[in-house]
């Protein structure tokens, strides 16, 4: 799913703003194999290239963790006093 989700961000530039269970349907092929299906496209956001570097960045600060570039990630794309929440 994580693979899925980021590709679709991070390659092709899509945000599907309500990634839930049950947003996701799995769907047992004859021969063992799943197709992974995402419902409800009612809430995608079409991101451009800027804003997709930045929220990029946004995650790896995320995983590293990283305090400062985490810092400059949320001040970039988020309202700043989020950042605080964190």
């Amino acid at each position: 799913m994580g693979r899925l989700y980021s590709e679709m961000i991070f390659i092709n530039g899509y945000l599907h703003s309500d990634p839930h269970p049950g947003n996701v349907l799995v769907n047992k092929k004859p021969n063992g194999d799943v197709d992974i299906v995402l419902l409800d496209h009612g809430l995608y956001l079409d991101i451009d290239d800027h804003f997709r570097g930045l929220y990029a960045d946004l995650w790896l600060a995320l995983l590293a963790p990283d305090p400062d570039k985490l810092r400059v990630g949320c001040y970039s794309i988020l309202y700043p006093p989020f950042y605080n929440l964190l």
